[in-house]
């Protein structure tokens, strides 16, 4: 790497510093793709939050489903098999839905996602299914 300092100083007037660094250039491609075996589901009731989630997953390779409520979450995990669900924790009746039905979705690992400040009680609740 070549660089070059200057440093130029007058009496009562003060200092001025510089510095010329040379990096050799970055040139982006495509981000490596994520290894997930299988599609994501994304579970949100808002739908900015949901566009926004699948591009950024998609943009790393992955694929991925989205649902708006946790009863289209039963629907879809009898019919096709997830690697992960992503539930917005604040989804209305989202964990409690789950819950009633989880042991008919026992091959679906839920994990809660939020975009704000949130209950945490509705953390915990999510995270005491875990195995």
């Amino acid at each position: 790497m070549d660089s070059h300092l200057e440093v130029m100083s007058d009496l009562d007037v003060g200092s001025t510093f510089s510095f010329t660094v040379t990096v050799p250039t970055y040139v982006s491609g495509p981000p490596p793709a994520v290894p997930i075996d299988g599609s994501i589901l994304i579970v949100c009731d808002n739908p900015i939050r949901r566009r926004l989630l699948r591009r950024q997953l998609t943009h790393f390779g992955v694929s991925t489903d989205t649902v708006s409520s946790a009863d289209e979450v039963i629907t879809r995990a009898r019919t096709n098999i997830y690697a992960i669900a992503l539930l917005d924790h604040a989804l209305p009746n989202g964990p409690d839905t789950l819950d009633d039905q989880f042991a008919k979705i026992h091959h679906l690992q839920v994990i809660g996602l939020t975009a704000g400040p949130g209950n945490p009680s509705r953390i915990t609740t999510l995270s005491t299914r875990a195995e």
